[in-house]
């Protein structure tokens, strides 16, 4: 019995090479199989690539706001950490700080849900300025602190902050973004 894998070679016949069939070839030297074999392949790659491009494009949109298309100019979004960004774009003044439901008191920043209650922020931490072009942050009294860039800074005076700078409340950090 013979395998599958096992091809009988008849050895007593010579091979006629005017009977075997050559296949035709294209300008490039490749048979039409070959030829159609690398046009579908380019046509995957271009599919994918374009589902690449859009899927990165997405991802631009959501990770890396864009003045163009989120926000307007002159304004700027605090980054939580790596996937939660929290916008400032409708006021000149955010007020910082923790969710009081008792008080009626909700800041244009809470940090409550990033642990600002077990992070030391206050109720009313600091607040964001936004006056003639420039940000700046303040401390409204807090108990543990507002620091930039890891010095703390004075209560009830303005410090200016840019883009990159590590603004920590408490014990709670937040990288300060201008778009």
């Amino acid at each position: 019995m013979i395998s599958p894998k096992t091809i009988p070679v008849d050895d007593s016949q010579p091979i006629d090479a005017s009977k075997e069939e050559t296949p035709k070839l294209d300008k490039n030297g490749l048979s039409q199989a070959e030829a159609a074999a690398i046009e579908k392949s380019a046509e995957k790659e271009t599919v994918e690539e374009g589902g690449k491009q859009a899927e990165e494009e997405a991802k631009k949109t959501y990770f890396a706001p864009t003045t163009d298309i989120l926000h307007p100019p002159g304004k700027a979004y605090l980054q939580v950490n790596r996937n939660d960004f929290i916008t400032m774009r409708d006021s000149d003044m955010y007020d910082v700080g923790r969710l009081d439901p008792g008080n009626d008191w909700l800041p244009a920043v809470d940090l409550t849900p990033y642990g600002g209650e077990t992070g030391g922020v206050s109720r009313q931490h600091g607040r964001f300025l936004y006056r003639d072009g420039q940000f700046s942050v303040e401390d409204m009294g807090s108990t543990n602190g507002t620091f930039v860039n890891d010095k703390k800074i004075a209560a009830r005076k303005k410090f200016k902050v840019n883009t990159g700078d590590r603004i920590r409340f408490g014990r709670v950090t937040v990288i300060f973004h201008i778009i």
